[in-house]
């Protein structure tokens, strides 16, 4: 077969997937969009392969779900990134930290240590990993000095915003029963966002409002989308502001004059709400621009009002570890947390503790930054070969794809751009083999709108 049938046999076979899915999508049979979308590549890879096109099926590039892929680093980049990292099971800081579990395990069986492998009563978590989650924070915040007292530890990202949603519904059912004011409790989360959160708050029985934000502020929410959404809000309810100002899916940071009047108008509309501040990306972005933002966060009012969100999936870029925390200066938010822990979880694994323990160990902050940068670099890459496709050549002629005039880079694992008008996002995927996530997944109304995630795919080998 030549080059040119391949490809135009290759073509064909992408199409039939993407129709096949954008046929289910339509028909509402899409439960799981970006999980689907990923999987329904996989399926024409297989399909590729099965064909002979195996060159065809080596270029598809699976740019849909956030996930981190340590293998591929060396494909494209330094092979010693994932060593470092502790990722490489034949490098030396993964020896290392293997070692220190180790002694972690003989410590506790020799004494009265921390990580016994029974139930843990306060349902806390070991105070030394705590700590650790603690410090990451303090090195951002001056004012406010967070302690292991003022931690608990949750299964990743998802089991603590979970945790923290059921925790306030109970809470606030509680409080002001079910006849006064309602009893349900408001989760308001700007759109675009990590829409999966929103599913979750849906389901712990909460009434979620989506805030809808522009490119101009970052994706920050604003006080005048705020104060129309808290219209029929009562004051004397229990309300969540769920914020990400290292934005998924949009790469982009909120504008800090946004975020302020935000938040001031937040704190004055609704004296029993809270703001779930998720931090998955702080270290990612650029480290000034980091700052700024947790400043505004660092003042006794606000740290008593907030719950900080600290993951170590996309930091370390270990995104099987399953291993966050919440943070919070409020002791009787941290009380109910802790209780909604003891009823749920009775903390989490003792594995789990032991290897995060030693990543924030043996991993160091420089280390961290070398894989963000990496990232860049896969950015660069990806946006350079887009460009290739402004003008893509089929059978019909020339079809601009892109519009290079949008692109978001500044949380490095993705890349969030628009396609040009009138093509689908998944028409991309036809054309290039490249695919991503439509940015209606996560609620971008402008249906053009697509994210990149670049954890997984050695893109730095096409640059």
């Amino acid at each position: 077969m030549t080059h040119e049938a391949a490809e135009q046999a290759a073509f064909h076979i992408r199409t039939v997937h993407a129709s096949a899915f954008q046929k289910l999508q339509a028909q509402g049979e899409i439960r799981s969009p970006i999980r689907d979308i990923t999987i329904m590549v996989e399926n024409c890879r297989k399909d590729l392969k099965a064909e002979g096109l195996v060159e065809q099926a080596d270029a598809l590039l699976n740019l849909t779900i956030g996930d981190v892929d340590p293998k591929t680093i060396g494909v494209d980049g330094d092979a010693r990134i994932a060593e470092d990292l502790g990722l490489n099971p034949h490098g030396h800081i993964r020896t290392l930290m293997d070692e220190m579990v180790l002694d972690l395990r003989k410590q506790a069986w020799d004494g009265n240590a921390e990580f016994q492998t029974g139930y843990q009563a306060d349902a806390l978590g070991a105070g030394a990993l705590r700590k650790q989650f603690a410090d990451f924070l303090n090195a951002y915040v001056k004012a406010t000095h967070y302690t292991e007292h003022d931690t608990i530890l949750e299964y990743g990202g998802l089991a603590a915003a979970h945790a923290l949603s059921e925790t306030m519904d109970v809470d606030n059912k509680d409080r002001m029963g079910r006849l006064a004011y309602g009893s349900y409790t408001t989760f308001l989360a700007p759109v675009p966002g990590f829409t999966v959160i929103h599913a979750q708050a849906r389901r712990a029985g909460m009434r979620v409002i989506d805030l809808p934000t522009i490119s101009e502020t970052g994706f920050s929410p604003t006080a005048d989308t705020l104060s129309e959404s808290l219209d029929d809000v009562p004051q004397k309810s229990a309300a969540i502001l769920y914020l990400t100002p290292m934005n998924n899916p949009s790469s982009t940071v909120y504008n800090l004059d946004a975020l302020t009047e935000t938040l001031r108008l937040y704190t004055k509309l609704q004296p029993h709400g809270i703001i779930l501040n998720d931090l998955a990306y702080l270290e990612t972005i650029d480290e000034n621009k980091a700052h700024a933002v947790m400043d505004i966060f660092d003042n006794p009012s606000l740290a008593q009002r907030t719950v900080h969100l600290v993951s170590m999936s996309k930091m370390f870029g270990y995104t099987g570890l399953r291993c966050a925390a919440l943070l919070t200066k409020n002791s009787e938010i941290h009380r109910q947390l802790q209780v909604t822990s003891q009823v749920n979880l009775a903390t989490i694994s003792i594995e789990t503790q032991l290897q995060a323990t030693a990543l924030w160990q043996h991993v160091s902050r420089s280390t961290r930054q070398s894989l963000f940068n990496h990232f860049r670099k896969r950015q660069d890459a990806l946006i350079a070969r887009l460009n290739q496709h402004i003008h893509s050549q089929n059978t019909d002629g020339a079809v601009k794809l892109f519009d290079a005039s949008k692109i978001h880079t500044e949380v490095p694992m993705y890349v969030y751009t628009r396609a040009a008008q009138g093509i689908d996002p998944m028409d991309i995927f036809i054309h290039t083999g490249i695919a991503g996530i439509p940015g209606q997944v996560f609620k971008d109304p402008d249906s053009q709108m697509v994210r990149f995630s670049v954890g997984k795919e050695a893109l730095a080998r096409y640059h």
